[in-house]
């Protein structure tokens, strides 16, 4: 046995498909494992495109023990299209006996708008990859994490052999995190939204616009749809997939699927105002903020208004700088001391307010 031998076992909780207004703030849970005699510390590393983009530290790993590292990654240039990402484990001060096992591959499509964790193929969707629940509905459900304030617009729901029945849309807060009850169970959290629809009989993935539209703030969530036959899974197991159990005191928990039947193909549609927006109008009134991606100085310019005041807020929602009076067409910001990664302006004027997105590199 090495003495020095740490091991990336597994990677969690990472999308398929990503809006790119939400690739500022993306957690990667890994699983560290220690595999040598000695204990261990150091960092895991996340990379795309050769750039270092997220990085977090594990501390005293004692030999055949594992530790859960999460990983807040930032994708501060991100575009629609494929990015693939490396993420490895280092040593301090020691080199690993064993480096074959020091790296896991992945990769992400940054979208416009859809959120998923599902690899679900255009041959999927037939009645070969789509579970049921039987003779009464039930409810599936998938883990989500929200990086930026965002609104949700629909489900996206693939169907393998959908029969027209009435279908349960529902939204839940939700911990990952939280303590299992005294059977075992992770508690489901508030439902913050629900409503039915018809599920319709064609096959493929299908678009449920929301009665209202709904804000997700940053955090974790569940997507939930009660159901009786007919949803499609992937077979690629990355534990985000649930059945929605309840008590007969009307408690929700959760109930881990068998890895076999992989990930459920439940998706967001979302609209943060992610499109490549620098300039917006204002009634009239020009707003520009420039250079974006910013690195030094940002400047937003009124054409045609004086500018109140501004604040700026991390994807998170923080406020790295709060509201400051301007009084004149233009704003400076020295944004060389901001962590690389997406923000927003919230520029107030005579006529109301604009938030315009930019990004730190």
């Amino acid at each position: 046995v090495a003495s020095y031998d740490a091991k990336i076992e597994t990677v969690a909780g990472l999308p398929s498909m990503l809006p790119v207004g939400q690739a500022g703030a993306l957690p990667v849970r890994t699983v560290v494992s220690n595999w040598g005699t000695e204990t261990l510390s150091g960092e895991v590393i996340v990379t795309s495109g050769g750039k270092v983009v997220g990085t977090a530290a594990y501390e005293e790993l004692v030999a055949d023990d594992s530790e859960v590292v999460t990983v807040d990654v930032s994708l501060p240039e991100a575009v629609a299209g494929d990015v693939d990402l490396k993420i490895s484990v280092s040593i301090t001060g020691q080199t690993d006996s064993n480096p074959t096992d020091n790296e896991i591959g992945a990769s992400i499509e940054l979208t416009d708008d859809v959120l998923a964790y599902d690899h679900a193929t255009e041959e999927m969707y037939n009645d070969s990859h789509a579970i049921r629940f039987g003779e009464e509905q039930g409810t599936a459900a998938i883990g989500i994490y929200i990086g930026a304030k965002t609104v949700m617009k629909a489900f996206s729901i693939g169907w393998g052999d959908a029969s027209g029945e009435e279908i349960g849309l529902h939204v839940y807060e939700w911990n990952p995190d939280a303590d299992p009850d005294d059977y075992g169970y992770i508690p489901v959290g508030e439902e913050i939204f629900g409503m039915t629809a018809s599920q319709g009989t064609e096959n493929g993935q299908i678009e449920y616009r929301l009665d209202d539209e709904l804000v997700l703030a940053p955090g974790y969530y569940l997507l939930g749809v009660k159901f009786n036959s007919g949803l499609v899974a992937d077979g690629v197991d990355t534990g985000q997939t649930y059945a929605i159990g309840e008590y007969d005191t009307g408690e929700r928990v959760l109930v881990p699927q068998p890895a076999n039947i992989g990930t459920v193909a439940i998706r967001a549609i979302l609209d943060d105002g992610s499109g490549s927006v620098d300039a917006v109008s204002m009634s009239g009134a020009s707003l520009t903020l420039y250079p974006n991606p910013v690195s030094e100085t940002l400047t937003i310019k009124s054409a045609g208004m004086v500018i109140d005041a501004v604040e700026i807020y991390s994807a998170s929602g923080s406020a790295v700088c709060g509201k400051t009076a301007v009084g004149g067409d233009t704003f400076g910001y020295d944004a060389s001391g901001l962590a690389p990664g997406l923000y927003f302006a919230r520029v107030t004027t005579v006529t109301g307010v604009e938030v315009i997105k930019f990004v730190v590199k």
